[in-house]
């Protein structure tokens, strides 16, 4: 799941000729069930300025954290243990 962030100002388009908002920041989660393992999560948010070659482990922060800056529950079901996870660890394992 992904979405934008607005809580922090970003300066318009330039050469835009109509009303719009840029979004400050942008969130993805992303849960798996790895085989043999549990439930795992990452979340990550990569403010709009971020390099293209960034390296995303950087920006790993928690399901509750972008709760707050969205202002609304991402995921009512997901068991209370998995929303301040940052999980590191297993987010290096990507390839």
């Amino acid at each position: 799941m992904c979405g934008t962030l607005y809580d922090v100002d970003v300066d318009e388009l330039p050469k835009s000729d109509e009303m719009h908002e840029v979004p400050g920041a942008f969130w993805k989660v992303v849960i798996a069930k790895p085989k043999g393992q549990g439930l795992k999560i990452a979340a990550f948010v990569m403010r709009q300025d971020i390099a293209g070659n960034a390296n995303y482990t950087g920006t790993l922060t928690t399901v509750k954290q972008i709760q707050d800056r969205a202002g609304f529950n991402l995921f009512p079901k997901l068991p209370a243990s998995l929303v301040n996870v940052k999980d590191a660890a297993w987010v290096g394992t990507w390839e």
